[in-house]
């Protein structure tokens, strides 16, 4: 609201100035306190405008996390069930996946012009959007996993044994008896008394 009453600073510590420089063309500005002015500005600090303007600035775009979860969900579709190992190596390689290919540049063609495509969104009932299309996406994680796969084989007795010198010993004492099976069905048998009814 400043920038139309000609005040182009702020003491807004985010917009602390308007970010035009000073060869803008000279033009005539609202004063505060007139009718125009005072009807601007409630047009434009709507509840439902200032809303609408804070989910379209890019700090508040979700895309990001989206396209994360089409990368996890290629990884491992919801309709598949993995055990906690499975799903969490696949969580990994989601993670390598993303983080290379997370930060593509635009394409150019062969004169060196950007590429942009058009896109039929749903939401747009018919109507279109105009977006940039990416490089081609890379692998390269796939080479330095399988480097590290073929050095685990190769040392495998010598993990083998680092293995085992990690794994913990489970806890057990002289006073804690562990009753083998046998004693266990009886002990249950004899607590709820099979076939004895009154």
């Amino acid at each position: 609201m400043n920038h139309i009453r000609n005040l182009h600073t702020d003491e807004n510590p985010e917009y602390t100035a308007c970010e035009h420089g000073d060869d803008y063309p000279e033009r005539e500005w609202l004063q505060s306190g007139t009718k125009v002015y005072d009807k601007l500005r409630e047009e434009w600090l709507r509840t439902r405008l200032v809303n609408g303007i804070g989910m379209m600035s890019p700090h508040a775009q979700t895309s990001k996390v989206e396209s994360f979860h089409n990368i996890l969900l290629h990884f491992c579709p919801k309709l598949l069930v993995y055990s906690y190992q499975g799903m969490k190596c696949r969580l990994y390689l989601a993670v390598l996946h993303w983080n290379e290919n997370c930060d593509r540049a635009q394409a150019v063609d062969a004169e060196g012009n950007p590429v942009y495509r058009l896109k039929y969104p749903r939401s747009k009932e018919g109507g279109h959007t105009v977006e940039r299309v990416l490089t081609a996406g890379t692998c390269g994680y796939v080479k330095a996993l399988m480097r590290v796969v073929v050095e685990l084989v190769e040392n495998r007795e010598q993990l083998r044994d680092n293995m085992e010198e990690l794994q913990p010993q489970p806890a057990r004492s002289a006073s804690h008896h562990h009753p083998d099976n046998g004693e266990a069905v009886q002990a249950f048998e004899q607590h709820h008394r099979f076939g004895d009814r009154n």
